[in-house]
């Protein structure tokens, strides 16, 4: 998978070096991607949200993606992206603040303000 700054993430087939699906909800340039398991993606973006991508089926050979989430809290453009496993992921942002969200339950959990000294 790849995101850019075009504001898409592509999900891309290996075997056949194709693309697979292209996934578009942000507003901005995305500046990390996670996999989650064999059926979730979550992107974070420079729009400050966190986007939690599905993977499903209509049926037995056509496979969709939607946005099952989209995850707010950030006040400025979100520049990393960390698994932590047991289904959490942390954000830091241009806000000074790093978040430690839930993916499973889609809420965050902790928030931490960074004290800037200059």
């Amino acid at each position: 998978m790849s995101g850019s700054d075009d504001m898409t993430l592509i999900i891309w087939g290996i075997e056949k070096e194709e693309c697979l699906a292209v996934l578009r909800g942000h507003t901005s340039m995305i500046t990390s991607i996670c996999c989650l398991g064999e059926k979730s993606v979550v992107s974070a973006s420079t729009d400050g949200s966190v986007r939690v991508w599905d993977m499903g089926y209509i049926d037995d050979e056509t496979c969709v993606w939607t946005c099952g989430a989209r995850l707010t809290g950030h006040t400025n453009g979100i520049t990393c992206m960390t698994d932590i496993g047991d289904g959490l992921v942390v954000t830091g942002a241009l806000d000074a603040q790093v978040i430690v969200w839930n993916i499973e339950t889609r809420i965050r959990t902790q928030v931490l303000k960074i004290a800037i000294i200059s």
